[in-house]
């Protein structure tokens, strides 16, 4: 039960590794392709220990253009392949989320 319970923590890591390699994708095409001004990595992404298997990828981005939300969220659900993608607005933030957002992993800030 042991060798099993390892086995799954292993392939749980390297999901979390690959996860976190990717990000650095996604902010590339957030920035270059959207102009977003900045760029919040929030959920359990951030911490190894809470990321599981069904953990997503959920990003918090300032500046993305209203029109281009749809068109930005489906290129990096594209891109992300086996991840799945919560694109946020902070404009549009609950005061529950921006609690949030303070406490998440700033990516990129112009």
């Amino acid at each position: 039960m042991e060798s099993l319970l390892s086995g799954i923590n292993r392939q749980r890591e390297r999901r979390y590794i690959r996860a976190r390699a990717l990000i650095e994708d996604l902010i590339r095409i957030l920035v270059e392709k959207y102009h977003v001004k900045k760029i919040v990595l929030i959920g359990s992404c951030l911490n190894k220990d809470r990321f599981r298997f069904h953990s997503d990828i959920d990003l918090c981005v300032k500046g993305l253009e209203g029109s281009l939300y749809f068109k930005a969220l489906g290129e990096l659900l594209i891109s992300a392949g086996e991840f799945n993608v919560d694109l946020i607005p902070m404009e549009d933030a609950t005061e529950r989320m921006k609690g949030y957002i303070e406490k998440g992993e700033v990516l990129y800030n112009e």
